[in-house]
């Protein structure tokens, strides 16, 4: 084993995702210290092997990494938690996001996230509103930073009893994961008044808008389907219709992910042909990251934005892109943001596994030969669509068994009907923004209504589930 091969990004993935899991999970100075002891040993022994000090740097980057990164995210936490009293009489507010069962997630001038509870009405994202209320902590073990260093993670008694219930989901600290420490109770009125609002923020607002328009003849649910499609809005969906998604498993298609980037770099790569090439790579790069900011930074996005970011800095230096070496940064660079990922974002699991599966398989892809006319295009159509479609939706199908304790087994043959249409979908969906002609409607409405047929029957006639 040669220097190169040992400094490989590889080598530094599975101690800082150990390391992560075990801060996240444990909170615990001494179980970490414990985990980077047995490691030590392992990699002393490779150091001693190889003659080569590269896995000893790795161990300790990857320990200083993961643990500086999970101390900075709590120090932001707390920081937000120090920042506020329990009740204030009146605050600024924009609605950023809905959740279930009439749950809002709110945030004020300085950037800081709330959650709303008990709303009897029903607010449009990005609205501006003044609360009158009281505001509660959602931990409330900690008065500050400092004692929950000292009482928490540096604490020399272990509650060995509580390690039997660490996989069960807990909402505060998916709470905590998405920046949020406080929840709002109030049986007030909430005052609403027009503001305007950031560049990013206006241009998803008049797109709503606009989808709004184009759709105003139909049902909501196709003005719904292509709000999901293009920005990742669900919050025009309804309950029934979600539910649908998530148990035939296609939900996916209305969640921002590598799909939507991808739109995105071709579509600027065909309106800014005339603009110099590295001109050009600075504009799309510019153009992802606003449109990032304007969906909102859930996981998916974020993945989906280093990777499209990696892979134009790839061609900016002229270099051949590594898809498996740029999910490995992507990796490591969404935990160090946020090391809360790891355990209680089920996205972000979902993602990386479905990728790394669909890269693993890859050597069963059938070769293609242009001479052989309609057999080509099957197999074009086996190894883009059928072969990734079934190792993503078989090696997820765990994950999702295990956060939802049931998975649909057919919900990949579902995808496989529906993800071929999906391309053309978005592409249609974004063209009847400026030019809503009509049989660009219907014709979208059609494909629409095939998408929500498949959803239907894959969850309920042909669904197979199995629950624990």
């Amino acid at each position: 084993m040669t220097e190169n091969k040992i400094l490989e990004i590889k080598f530094l993935l599975l101690p800082f995702a150990i390391f992560i899991f075990v801060l996240t999970i444990f909170e615990n100075l001494y179980v970490f210290l414990l985990v980077l002891a047995i490691f030590l040993v392992f990699y002393i022994y490779f150091t001693l092997k190889y003659k080569n000090i590269a896995f000893l740097s790795l161990l300790l980057f990857s320990a200083s990494l993961s643990f500086g990164s999970y101390m900075y995210f709590l120090q932001s936490i707390y920081f937000q938690f120090e920042g506020y009293q329990k009740q204030f009489v009146s605050k600024k507010f924009s609605i950023d996001d809905t959740l279930t069962n009439h749950r809002y997630v709110w945030k004020d001038e300085f950037w800081n996230y709330f959650v709303l509870k008990n709303l009897a009405q029903n607010y449009e994202i990005w609205t501006k509103i003044k609360v009158y209320g009281m505001y509660y902590p959602i931990k409330l073990e900690y008065k500050n930073f400092q004692d929950f260093i000292q009482n928490k993670f540096l604490s020399k008694n272990i509650d060995w009893k509580n390690f039997q219930n660490i996989w069960n989901f807990d909402w505060t600290k998916y709470l905590v994961m998405k920046g949020m420490v406080w929840t709002v109770y109030s049986k007030k009125e909430y005052e609403i008044w027009k503001e305007k609002l950031p560049l990013y923020r206006q241009l998803r607002q008049d797109l709503v808008n606009r989808t709004n328009e184009v759709y105003s003849w139909y049902d909501d649910k196709y003005k719904a389907l292509s709000l999901g499609l293009l920005i990742g809005d669900k919050s025009y969906l309804s309950k029934n219709l979600y539910d649908e998604f998530i148990h035939s498993g296609l939900v996916h298609i209305i969640v921002v992910s590598w799909w939507n980037i991808m739109f995105l770099i071709i579509f600027l790569s065909m309106i800014l042909f005339f603009v110099p090439f590295y001109p050009r790579l600075f504009l799309i790069s510019w153009w992802i990251l606003f449109y990032s900011f304007m969906v909102g930074a859930d996981s998916s996005v974020i993945r989906a934005t280093i990777m499209g970011l990696l892979s134009l800095i790839a061609l900016f230096f002229w270099k051949v892109t590594d898809v498996r070496r740029i999910l490995a940064l992507a990796f490591i660079i969404m935990l160090v943001y946020n090391p809360y990922f790891l355990v209680y974002d089920l996205w972000f699991i979902l993602s990386f596994l479905a990728i790394v599966w669909i890269l693993v398989f890859n050597k069963f892809a059938l070769k293609i030969d242009k001479e052989e006319k309609i057999l080509s295009k099957l197999k074009y159509f086996y190894n883009n669509y059928v072969l990734p479609t079934l190792w993503a939706s078989l090696f997820t199908a765990p994950a999702i068994l295990f956060w939802t304790k049931q998975v649909n087994l057919l919900a990949f043959v579902a995808s496989v009907f529906v993800i071929p249409l999906v391309p053309l979908l978005m592409l249609n969906s974004f063209i009847l923004l400026f030019f809503p002609l009509d049989f660009l409607l219907k014709l979208n409405i059609y494909m629409m209504d095939y998408v929500f047929f498949f959803s239907k029957v894959f969850s309920d006639i042909f669904a197979f589930f199995i629950q624990v």
